[in-house]
């Protein structure tokens, strides 16, 4: 069992167990870290044999995955968030790889439902137009308190079966293609599995991450800037945005002490920001 792509990775370290979101059927592998083997993996319905049978919410690959050491609310000490190409997050158990429950974004952003439990986003939300779009969820991130998780992705309007989707990473996102599709971040309150707020964007969303503690949020995309958005509700819109050498974004690094970040994408740079998130200088790689 070798893995064809991985696009994601994050890391259990009270398990010593490495996940990885695979651009392939069977999902997300999961990797022990003490003996350099594949121990499992959360499949897909491309595959739904490997996973003995019990199914999956996802029905094409993985682009983001994230480890979570203590899950409220779900009877598992730890679980794990995958974020597919279907515009699915689902939410498994780490204990024995089971699926918890899912969020459909195809189904939130178009229609309001926000997960398979039926429940629902709060009746003050924007209505959205985006019913007939494709949505992939590309990047993740957890709140250090584990409660919250800030979800980032893209929509393509231009596909009129939100099932139908592209067995490939999308091409804005894959290839930094600065005419973008559309996107949209979200708020996922992990206890009780629903979306509290979302936003759409007029750009991919490519990584999102927490920085200064939980305190904000910053996201980039295909649009040549990083934005900056309040953690608890993302509906108001971005708080500030800084533009970026690079016209479009992948990485994101945020030291955990001193929340210095730097953010990478397309091209020989890299930017950096101080610890209140004021760009100060870009790094460039000499040709």
């Amino acid at each position: 069992m070798t893995p064809t792509e991985i696009n994601q990775l994050s890391y259990d370290a009270s398990s010593k167990k490495l996940y990885g979101a695979a651009g392939d059927s069977l999902g997300a592998y999961i990797w022990d870290i003490q003996t350099s083997q594949i121990v499992g993996n959360l499949g897909t319905n491309m595959n739904i044999a490997s996973r003995g049978g019990s199914g999956s919410c996802h029905s094409d690959y993985l682009l983001s995955i994230q480890s979570i050491p203590d899950c409220a609310n779900t009877n598992s000490s730890h679980c794990i968030l995958t974020g597919g190409s279907d515009g699915k997050v689902g939410i498994w158990s780490g204990k024995n790889q089971k699926l918890i429950d899912s969020i459909d974004f195809n189904t939130v952003l178009g229609k309001g439902s926000t997960s398979s439990s039926s429940s629902s986003i709060p009746s003050n939300h924007q209505s959205s137009s985006l019913s007939s779009s494709s949505t992939w969820v590309s990047s993740m991130d957890v709140h250090p308190e584990g409660n919250w998780a800030v979800i980032g992705g893209g929509m393509d309007h231009a596909n009129s079966n939100s099932n139908a989707m592209a067995s490939t990473f999308p091409s804005t996102v894959k290839q930094g293609n600065c005419d973008a599709l559309g996107g949209f971040t979200a708020m996922l309150h992990l206890p009780t599995r629903t979306v509290s707020t979302f936003k759409e964007t007029n750009e991919t969303i490519h990584n999102v991450a927490y920085h200064s503690n939980g305190a904000g949020i910053v996201s980039v995309g295909n649009d040549c800037a990083a934005s900056f958005w309040n953690s608890m509700d993302v509906s108001q819109g971005r708080t500030s945005r800084s533009w970026l050498s690079s016209p479009a974004s992948y990485s994101i690094g945020i030291h955990p002490e001193n929340d210095i970040m730097v953010v990478a994408g397309v091209g020989c740079t890299i930017d950096c920001f101080s610890p209140f998130m004021t760009k100060t200088c870009t790094l460039r790689r000499r040709i």
